[in-house]
Formats: structure tokens, sequence, C-alpha cells
């Protein structure tokens, strides 16, 4: 499994495990401590027992004890969330630089691979270019060859001309 998928996998079980189940807990914990926190400020016996005055007050300072407990937990539960969104922020910063980063990877290849393409072919024309001209000059050298041949046997055959000329001559004079 590559990285970019391991990345995807952790940040998908991330989601999943804190943030969904951590959710619907607290969800059901806040719901249950809002209930109390209603029960709590609509409970006449709590504020509205004037006959019983040492009561009153002792459970007017069990309501806001357990208020002021039941603040804590929810900041405890708002911080929680908080340190949750902070790491999938991060896991989706490292994603989708990951994901650039794959992107530009590909990308390269591509241009790299264009080059080398680009090279190949011009190696290609510069070799094609190389055995033209090679064979030009191969084919001069022989045109040259033959031209020189030729001449030498035009020469040759001049000079026998000549010399059965001057043999006829000889001939006649000797006559």
């Amino acid at each position: 499994m590559n990285l970019k998928n391991q990345l995807k996998t952790h940040y998908n079980q991330l989601e999943i495990t804190q943030s969904v189940n951590f959710e619907k807990i607290s969800t059901q914990v806040i719901l249950n401590l809002f209930q109390e926190v209603n029960d709590l400020l609509s409970n006449k016996k709590n504020f509205f027992q004037l006959k019983k005055k040492k009561i009153k007050e002792k459970n007017f300072a069990n309501v806001v004890n357990r208020l002021n407990n039941i603040s804590e937990m929810l900041n405890t539960i708002k911080d929680k969330f908080n340190l949750i969104n902070q790491e999938i922020d991060i896991d989706q910063k490292i994603l989708f630089t990951l994901e650039e980063y794959c992107i530009h990877s590909k990308k390269r290849n591509l241009e790299k691979e264009v080059h080398e393409k680009q090279n190949q072919n011009q190696n290609q024309k510069s070799n094609q270019n190389q055995n033209q001209i090679e064979n030009q000059n191969e084919n001069q050298n022989e045109n040259q060859n033959q031209n020189q041949n030729q001449n030498e046997n035009e020469n040759e055959n001049q000079n026998q001309n000549q010399n059965e000329i001057e043999n006829e001559n000889q001939n006649q004079n000797s006559k």
C-alpha cells in the first residue's frame, strides 16, 4: 500500500474512530447534562422551598456545584472536539500536500519522458543525417573512382590509338 493510500486510510479511521464515535458519545453526554441542568433549574424543591431555609441553602449549593461540574465537563468536551478538528486539519493538509507532490511527480516524469523521446528522435535524426552524409561521400568517392578509371581507360585508348596511327604511319613510310 503506497503512502497516499496509507494516509487516506489513517485519515478515514481518524474521522470514524475519533470524530464520529466521540461525537455520538459526547452528544449523548451533552444531552444528559443539559437535561440535568434543566432539572436543576426547574426543580421547585431546590429554589422555592422557602419554609425550610437550611435545606434550600444546602440544595442551592449542590446545584451550583453541579452546574460548575457540568460546565467543566462541557469545556472538556469542547477541548476534545477542538483537538480532533486540529488533528483532522493537519491530516487534510498532509493529504493535500501528498496529492500535490504526486501530481508534481507525475508531471516531472511526463516531462522527463517527453525530453527523453525528443533526445531519442534527435539522435535518430542525427544518425540518419550522418549515414546520409557517409553514403553521399561513399557515392562521391565511387563516382570519382569511376571517372578516374574512365579517364585512364580513355587515355589508354587514346595512347593505343596514337600508337596505332604512328605504327601505321611508320608502315606507310617504310613502303
